[in-house]
């Protein structure tokens, strides 16, 4: 749909690779989720803490960096997670438009070789490794904030 738009804005014959518009895709398809994410953490904040700062007589640069960004993204880091655990999985729908993926490479070996067992499972592991790195490292991220007082 968006190489028609721009062709017809445009006046001349616009194409674009697989790869892009996967990127394109799901860039679109995500960054409206995770813009709402991280602006219901920002508005999770309490009033109250902003307005102590100021009689404290921070700046409105400390207040941000000091004060809301903090508390806001220990707040947003479980849903920022969940939005990438869910793109991370959306990738595999990219092989509709012909951009290989891990699964469409498991597929055509699995054609090839027929051993669906270990070659699903293998790609399953792989999956779970990635989510519980991803899920790890933002876990250890909020308990250092949570010793270190930022949060």
């Amino acid at each position: 749909m968006f190489p028609i738009l721009l062709t017809g804005l445009l006046k001349s014959k616009f194409d674009i690779s697989p790869f892009w518009a996967a990127i394109i895709a799901l860039g679109a398809a995500y960054s409206g989720f995770l813009s709402e994410t991280v602006r219901s953490g920002l508005m999770s904040v309490p009033r109250g803490h902003t307005e102590a700062a100021s009689a404290l007589g921070m700046t409105s640069q400390d207040i941000r960096w000091r004060i809301i960004i903090p508390q806001a993204v220990r707040r947003m880091l479980p849903e920022a997670l969940n939005q990438y655990v869910s793109l991370f999985k959306a990738t595999s729908i990219v092989s509709l438009i012909a951009v290989e993926d891990i699964m469409y490479r498991i597929s055509m070996i699995n054609a090839e070789q027929m051993r669906p067992l270990p070659l699903y499972t293998g790609v399953a592991l792989f999956y779970c490794l990635i989510i519980i790195t991803a899920s790890q490292i933002v876990q250890r991220l909020t308990d250092r904030w949570r010793r270190q007082g930022w949060a």
